[in-house]
C-alpha cells in the first residue's frame, strides 16, 4: 500500500441484536420479538480506521491494531455507514461508499457548521442519533447540530427513550425538522432488555441501569428500549400517530433507499406489519402477509 492514509472514526461493530431489538420487556413483545427480520444494516462504532488504496487501486480499511480488510468485505450487507465528516480526506471515502450504494451518515463528530455543510455537498444525507456523540450547539458556534436542525437535505435520527434526549429536546427536534425529516431509532445493543446488572461485551463492561446502557465509567452507551418505546413516548407528547409512523417506518426505509421494498402499507411493498392495541402494545405480527 502507499503511505497515503485517511483517518476516520468508523463503526464496524454491527450485530443483528441491536437491529431486531434484544429481549422484549413485556410478555406480548416477547411473543413476537423472535419474528423480527433485518431489512438492512447501518454500521456504527468507535474504532479509529485508515482508508487506504494500494498500487492496484484496491481499497482497504485498517484498524488501529494493524489488521487490514478489503473495504468491500467490511461494507457487505450494509446500507449505511456512520463516521465523522471533518476528518482528513473523508470526502474520498464518501465518494467510494456512495458508489457502492452505501449511504454515509454524520456521527461521533466534532464538525463545525462549515465542515458539516461541506460534508452535505460531498454526499452525507443523514445525522446519526442527533445531539448524542456530536459537537454541542452554541449560539455563536452552531456546529454540526445547528446544520442538522436547519438543513432540509439532512435526515435526523432520534433516540426517543427519554434518556438520550430530554422530552423538551425531542419536541425541539420535531418542530425544527418535521415528521418527514426524522428517523426514529432505538440505539439498542447486545445488553438491551436485560435486567439491571453488569455484563461483559467484547471484553468490556456494559451496565444495564434504569432503562439505559452505560460504560463502566458512567458514559451513556446505548438504550435499553426498542423502537416501540420511542413510538409510545412520542405519542405521550401529543405527536399524531400519522407523524410517528412516518418517523418509525416510512423515513428509515427512505434513508436506506429501500422505500420501494418496505416501510409503508402500499401495493407491491413487503406485507410486514405490526398491529398495536389502543395502548400501543403489539398484539399481532404479519410477515409476508401471513399472521405469525
Amino acid at each position: 500500500m502507499n503511505d497515503e492514509k485517511i483517518t476516520l472514526d468508523l463503526v464496524i461493530d454491527v450485530q443483528k441484536d441491536f437491529i431486531t431489538g434484544a429481549l422484549a420487556n413485556t410478555q406480548a413483545q416477547a411473543n413476537v420479538a423472535h419474528l423480527a427480520e433485518t431489512a438492512r444494516a447501518h454500521a456504527q462504532a468507535g474504532h479509529w480506521m485508515f482508508f487506504t488504496r494500494d498500487t492496484h487501486q484496491d481499497n482497504y480499511l485498517t484498524t488501529r491494531e494493524g489488521r487490514s480488510l478489503p473495504i468491500e468485505h467490511c461494507i457487505e450487507g450494509e446500507d449505511g455507514w456512520n463516521f465523522a465528516p471533518e476528518l482528513e480526506k473523508a470526502a474520498q471515502l464518501v465518494e467510494f461508499l456512495i458508489g457502492c450504494g452505501v449511504k454515509p451518515s454524520m456521527g461521533h463528530t466534532d464538525a463545525t457548521a462549515p465542515e458539516a455543510l461541506t460534508a452535505i455537498e460531498h454526499g452525507f444525507s443523514r445525522v446519526t442519533h442527533t445531539c448524542n456523540g456530536m459537537r454541542p450547539f452554541r449560539h455563536r458556534d452552531p456546529g454540526v447540530l445547528g446544520v442538522a436542525l436547519t438543513d432540509d437535505r439532512l435526515m435526523c435520527e432520534m433516540i426517543c427513550d427519554f434518556v438520550h434526549l430530554d422530552p423538551i429536546t425531542v419536541r425541539l427536534i420535531f418542530r425544527a425538522k418535521g415528521a418527514d425529516r426524522i428517523c426514529l431509532v432505538s440505539d439498542t445493543g447486545m445488553v438491551s432488555g436485560l435486567p439491571d446488572d453488569d455484563y461483559r461485551v467484547y471484553g468490556k463492561t456494559r451496565r444495564s441501569h434504569c432503562g439505559a446502557i452505560y460504560l463502566e465509567d458512567g458514559t451513556l452507551a446505548g438504550s435499553w428500549h426498542t423502537v416501540l418505546k420511542g413510538v409510545q413516548n412520542l405519542y405521550s407528547l401529543g405527536i399524531p400517530l400519522t407523524d410517528i409512523t412516518r418517523m418509525a417506518s416510512v423515513n428509515p426505509a427512505k434513508a436506506l433507499g429501500i422505500e420501494n421494498e418496505t416501510g409503508a402499507i402500499r401495493k407491491g411493498l413487503a406485507a410486514d406489519l405490526v398491529l398495536l392495541d389502543s395502548a400501543l402494545n403489539p398484539v399481532k405480527v404479519f410477515i409476508d402477509g401471513i399472521l405469525q
